[in-house]
């Protein structure tokens, strides 16, 4: 199969797109038995002549090159002058459609932009690429992948967690290299994953969970609007509020089993002043009111991935739903 020598790549996670352009360069590379070189253009910064002398090239030596030119402005929509545009692409189409030997010229995108009037001239050469993150299941998949690839263990809850957590997937790769040099040959375990997502200055989802537990509509509010000016995923959001409702449940049981608190954390795995807390808020939960909660976090839970509902609004709408008791 020909490599195509025309190509958009899209997507949201910068590593995906990243990894398809290696796997070009390398498809090449195997193809000729020597050496691609990789170009970056940014071609925010050039002329539309400047643009074309670069892409203009003349093999030496059977040298072979991609040449990628990120996420320019031009392909989205774009306030600069009209008629600069319009030249800019008149000129790429003309150029493009020429077969230049031992060159693939490759586009990137955070969106699909094949509809874009260069695309759609450039259609009968141009192949489209989509790199879409992997579900729920497939991130897990990947995070234990990276982690064997690192001779590291991990238990599933840690990686649950990372695969719910919503960062990107380089940020992802590099925590898992961090947490090896500090965890080897010890596995990497969930309140592992969790000191590390939650000890950014002025970051703490236990705030909010901490709030909630204390039926504090204000404060709970408070707390989740702060998480959301910083950039936190909805979906770590939710996988902690999910894991402290279930703590509660837990402490409640022991508790009533007559189970001490040293006890109650060596089975829960919870570090003890965190049960000494949840034995406090279990005295003021009733079995009703923790399977109330565990519905709505269910329903949440469900809202936030399995459909097409704001995810904000979904949270906001829990949170005051467990303040409040309505």
């Amino acid at each position: 199969m020909s490599t195509a020598r025309l190509m958009l790549i899209y997507g949201q996670e910068s590593y995906l797109i990243d990894k398809e352009i290696e796997r070009v360069r390398a498809e090449l590379s195997q193809k000729s038995g020597g050496e691609v070189e990789l170009v970056y253009i940014d071609a925010d910064e050039l002329t539309p002549q400047q643009l074309l002398e670069q892409l203009d090239f003349s093999p030496l030596f059977a040298l072979q090159r991609v040449v990628v030119i990120r996420r320019p402005y031009w392909l989205g929509k774009t306030r600069r002058k009209a008629a600069k545009v319009d030249q800019l692409l008149d000129s790429l189409a003309d150029f493009l459609k020429q077969d230049v030997s031992g060159q693939v010229v490759i586009f990137t995108s955070h969106e699909d932009v094949s509809k874009h009037p260069l695309m759609k001239k450039l259609g009968g050469v141009l192949k489209t690429v989509a790199c879409a993150r992997p579900d729920a299941r497939g991130m897990e998949a990947w995070i234990k992948s990276a982690a064997a690839g690192l001779n590291q263990p991990i238990s599933p809850q840690a990686v649950k967690v990372l695969a719910n957590s919503g960062l990107d997937m380089y940020y992802l790769e590099h925590l898992l290299q961090k947490l090896n040099l500090q965890n080897t040959p010890a596995a990497i375990s969930e309140q592992d994953v969790l000191e590390e997502l939650v000890q950014q200055p002025d970051i703490s989802v236990f705030k909010l969970t901490d709030a909630l537990l204390s039926r504090n509509t204000r404060e709970a509010l408070a707390a989740y609007y702060q998480l959301l000016r910083q950039g936190v995923h909805l979906n770590l959001i939710i996988y902690m509020i999910i894991r402290q409702f279930a703590l509660l449940g837990k402490v409640k049981g022991y508790s009533q089993q007559g189970l001490s608190r040293a006890e109650i954390a060596k089975r829960t795995g919870a570090r003890d002043f965190a049960i000494k807390k949840m034995s406090t808020w279990a005295n003021r939960y009733s079995w009703q009111d923790i399977k109330r909660c565990s519905e709505l976090l269910l329903q949440a839970d469900i809202y936030l991935k399995s459909t097409g509902r704001d995810g904000k609004i979904v949270l906001e709408t829990l949170i005051i739903e467990v303040c409040t008791g309505r």
